[in-house]
């Protein structure tokens, strides 16, 4: 929805597009992990929960489980 992914971008779009009442009663906004995102959202809806997508959330996941699979092939002796 923000032309970029900088804190400012979503912001603002927080800002204009809702009045101050409809950005007290959001909930939750599900957003990628980008920080710039989070904050602006934890800034512009404070009652609302941040939920990570799904992608986002399997892909930190997988790096870590490659990361420690990498980790123990190669504290094995002789591999």
């Amino acid at each position: 929805m923000a032309r970029d992914r900088t804190h400012a971008s979503p912001e603002g779009l927080l800002e204009v597009s809702l009045d101050a009442h409809q950005r007290a009663a959001v909930e939750a906004v599900c957003t990628d992990m980008h920080r710039p995102y989070v904050n602006a959202v934890a800034e512009k809806l404070p009652n609302a929960e941040i939920v990570y997508d799904k992608f986002h959330v399997l892909q930190h996941a997988s790096r870590a489980m490659d990361e420690m699979r990498r980790s123990e092939f190669f504290s094995v002796p002789g591999t």
